[in-house]
């Protein structure tokens, strides 16, 4: 495994090798660790199919298939009482459905005002059930075919069904995550190849937005897609070359260097600490000795607490 620019990020990994775990997808993304089953969960979006696969030895061949007809299901994430959130693209809607009936799905958002979103592409959600997610135009095609609203925004659905409009000023708004106290909230855009950061009030709204990390002129392609952090507030993050690690003060730890194009990642696994990358045709791991701040963690934070 290569590091680039290694500031650190080296300290923050075990050592073990890059791990290919699946293969043979067209493309990967929405990665989701269901500690309930051991499970990671993914999409593949041209097939609209998401995945589940059960750990054990890699394979390098597909997982089973975990829900068909996903209407290009795209990021996926936990709700605070287990159930999994997915924003389907080319159906342009948010939904939701229990994680042992992918079936029963509720939808939660496909309109703002009299229209219809974009493409709904990445979700988060917040420990008060508030749930962010953002709308570029990927889905549409690449004229935007369709679209209706008036911007690429980012959006909050409030507890009571109520969506607002947070932001408007992304060109391609794609992967978000909050930080561990969930007082900020990081947003990147595939276009403009800069990731911004938002200090978050107690009723959800958000102000200022300046850009936390420039990924314009590094000599790699790509640009920042999905995104996860770690209990230390570190942003793992996918970029230009591979995975950028950038600590809370904006300085780069360095960048792992990805064989396929990364599209998204979380942490998983036993102690949350197995780093899972969707990445063009195929799904890595690689162990951290870091914590992550996910939606998993949490909600086995709770069912111990509870115990």
């Amino acid at each position: 495994m290569e590091i680039e620019n290694d500031r650190g990020l080296s300290d923050l990994l075990t050592g073990d090798p890059l791990v290919q775990v699946s293969g043979g997808y067209t493309f990967t993304e929405g990665p989701v660790w269901v500690a309930a089953h051991g499970w990671l969960i993914f999409s593949d979006i041209p097939t609209s199919t998401a995945h589940h696969w059960p750990p054990g030895p890699p394979s390098g061949v597909p997982a089973p298939v975990y829900r068909e007809q996903t209407g290009a299901g795209n990021g996926m994430t936990l709700d605070n009482q287990g159930r999994v959130i997915c924003c389907e693209q080319t159906s342009r809607r948010v939904v939701r459905f229990p994680v042992d009936d992918p079936t029963a799905v509720e939808v939660i958002a496909e309109h703002y005002g009299s229209r219809r979103l974009n493409s709904p592409n990445d979700v988060i959600v917040d420990a008060h059930d508030r749930i962010y997610f953002t709308d570029p135009i990927y889905g549409l095609g690449p004229g935007g075919e369709g679209k209706e609203q008036y911007h690429n925004g980012v959006y909050r659905i409030d507890p009571d069904g109520t969506i607002v409009l947070i932001d408007e000023r992304f060109q391609q708004p794609n992967g978000l995550v909050f930080s561990p106290d969930e007082r900020h909230l990081y947003v990147g855009d595939s276009q403009q190849l800069v990731i911004r950061r938002f200090d978050v009030r107690e009723d959800g709204s958000v102000t200022g937005g300046s850009i936390f990390s420039d990924m314009r002129r590094t000599g790699h392609t790509g640009g920042p897609d999905g995104m996860t952090i770690d209990t230390d507030g570190r942003l793992w993050t996918t970029g230009p070359g591979g995975i950028w690690v950038i600590d809370a003060a904006s300085t780069v730890l360095g960048l792992i260097v990805m064989p396929e194009q990364p599209s998204n990642i979380t942490f998983g696994g036993d102690g949350f600490s197995t780093l899972f990358i969707t990445a063009e045709t195929s799904v890595y791991q690689i162990e951290t000795r870091v914590v992550g701040s996910v939606p998993g963690n949490r909600l086995a934070d709770r069912a111990g607490a509870s115990r």
